[in-house]
């Protein structure tokens, strides 16, 4: 792991900053993990050895984070030095992933790890009032275990599609969830909770998710590519996230990729989400016979199981099928070859409920396929990776999101209501 100054945020020595100083810390100790000591957290954050010791002593007192009685050798002679721990169980937050098929819901400890996790399945006939109270519900029972103290429990980060208004903690009208006109969803889960609520976009919910996770590469630049039933990105630059003016960075939908075509009569745009989406690909297949036509509706219910249809047809060797992806895959890759230039950057992480399809279909070419669409980039100079959390990185993500406000050490802060 790389301890060096760089990779952990600084703090200040003015007695005014005393509670941005413990998010310092804070955040220092979780990024060292086994080298954390009041001396190592010193040389990080740039603190005084007196003001570590301070704060590491009301963290104590506060039951954050405890001397966890095993030492490491310091090179040369010297002191052994005591490694300072986060305390798992001191603090929880709750994840909640709204996609148009699926509500998940998670609970994270204070390392942001997965404790546990209830989904349901939406239908087209539900109104956003209806999932609504059953995402309260699904709220209340992932913390209703005797072994969670609900004072514990630090608020509840929701991760929508976008567009949202951050600031009033509304979602407006994302084209993939019907009905959802101006929702006061930060408003209605904290009333229906009674727990401070944050909410932001699924593709910011899962950067930030990546970025807890991964502490090895903490400090480098990123580009999150979201693959849901829709298309987003999330952006970090020097260990934050960038959410843009309004909170809605990341729309990458509308990028052309392609020409326009008329299909039997029918106006087939050439961005992004047009052609990559899953209805896209389902669309495509059924015009060419490789699925037969027998959807009841484009709910994304229906829409997912006919994808899963279409990749299977292709990993057992349909030529038909392997054809819609390669097509596909040249698109995706000429987007992500887009955006590495305009953002210099040179990693990129893939996530979001539809990637674990994608990735053994995209991933294998995609560093050589992007590397023909980007002018600044070798293929040598890409990193490409699936992301270290999985199919639960947008609800752990959102519930990290919770952990970030309330601990990490960053110049923007999101809105709660509670």
């Amino acid at each position: 792991m790389q301890t060096g100054e760089g990779f952990v945020s600084k703090g200040s020595n003015l007695s005014k900053t005393a509670d941005f100083n413990k998010s310092v810390i804070l955040d220092a100790i979780r990024r060292l993990g086994d080298n954390s000591s009041r001396v190592a957290l010193a040389k990080v954050t740039g603190l005084s050895t007196q003001t570590v010791s301070n704060i590491c002593k009301k963290l104590i007192e506060a039951g954050l984070i405890r001397e966890s009685g095993e030492y490491f050798k310091t090179e040369g002679k010297g002191k052994p030095r005591t490694v300072i721990e986060l305390i798992p169980d001191s603090r929880f937050a709750v994840g909640v992933h709204i996609d148009p098929s699926v509500i998940s819901t998670v609970l994270v400890d204070f390392r942001g790890n997965l404790i546990r996790k209830e989904e349901f399945e939406t239908s087209p006939n539900m109104s956003p009032e209806g999932i609504v109270k059953k995402i309260a519900a699904q709220i209340n029972t992932i913390i209703s275990s005797p072994k969670i103290d609900r004072s514990k429990i630090l608020g509840i980060g929701i991760a929508s599609p976008g567009p949202i208004n951050q600031e009033l903690g509304v979602v407006m009208d994302p084209p993939n969830l019907m009905g959802w006109h101006r929702v006061p969803l930060r408003n209605q889960i904290s009333k229906a909770t009674g727990l401070p609520v944050v909410l932001d976009k699924d593709s910011v919910a899962a950067a930030v998710g990546e970025l807890w996770s991964d502490t090895e590469n903490y400090g480098q630049d990123f580009l999150f590519v979201y693959t849901g039933i829709g298309i987003g990105l999330g952006i970090v630059i020097g260990g934050e996230v960038y959410r843009g003016t309004s909170g809605n960075s990341g729309e990458i939908g509308q990028i052309k990729v392609s020409d326009s075509a008329n299909v039997k009569g029918k106006k087939i745009s050439g961005n992004l989400e047009t052609l990559l989406q899953p209805i896209s690909l389902v669309e495509e297949a059924e015009r060419k016979g490789v699925l037969p036509e027998n959807r009841v509706g484009n709910s994304p219910k229906d829409i997912t199981t006919k994808f899963h249809e279409l990749q299977l047809l292709a990993r057992s060797g349909n030529a038909a099928a392997q054809e819609i992806f390669s097509r596909a895959v040249q698109n995706f890759a000429k987007a992500v070859g887009l955006l590495t230039n305009i953002f210099d950057i040179r990693r990129v992480v893939f996530g979001g409920p539809f990637w674990p399809i994608f990735q053994h279909l995209y991933l294998p070419n995609l560093p050589r396929l992007v590397t023909e669409h980007s002018s600044l980039a070798s293929e040598s100079e890409l990193r490409m990776s699936s992301s270290n959390i999985g199919s639960n990185v947008v609800a752990i993500g959102a519930a990290c999101l919770v952990l970030d406000n309330v601990f990490s050490p960053r110049s923007g802060k999101l809105v709660f209501d509670s």
